[in-house]
């Protein structure tokens, strides 16, 4: 089974004041490979530039994040010619930005899930029956 995941639910995973059960448990089904993790290749740009902007976080953990994410092997899809229509449709009628629009985009070209913790683009985006929230 393959999972849309965006970055507010890998940031859980890096950040100690973010982590939860949910989340941890989704990661190592993946490692484990009992559901396979997927999500546009913008992924790992958004959660670089949240682990360096992140006070709280020193350059030595925000490279060994990010490490650690490109070894958990997470499936990065570049969005195709196909999905422009949704994903720009998507943006503009649910007023969500056109990055957030492309995890809602390949989830709908596989067919599955996405999973997010961000409640304002839940909220948004709740209506469809893809789109789940994690706390």
């Amino acid at each position: 089974m393959e999972l849309v995941v965006d970055a507010s639910v890998v940031a859980k995973w890096f950040l100690a004041e973010e982590k939860r059960k949910e989340t941890e448990i989704l990661r190592k089904n993946h490692l484990e490979k009992k559901i396979r993790l997927v999500a546009p290749a913008l992924l790992v740009f958004e959660l670089a530039n949240l682990l360096i902007t992140k006070k709280t976080v020193s350059p030595a953990k925000a490279k060994d994040g990010l490490a650690a994410l490109l070894k958990m092997e997470i499936g990065l899809f570049l969005l195709e010619e196909d999905d422009l229509s949704f994903w720009m449709e998507q943006a503009r009628k649910r007023n969500i930005s056109a990055y957030d629009a492309s995890y809602l985009a390949l989830a709908k070209r596989l067919g599955c899930d996405f999973l997010t913790a961000d409640r304002k683009l839940y909220e948004k985006l709740k209506s469809l029956k893809l789109v789940k929230f994690l706390d």
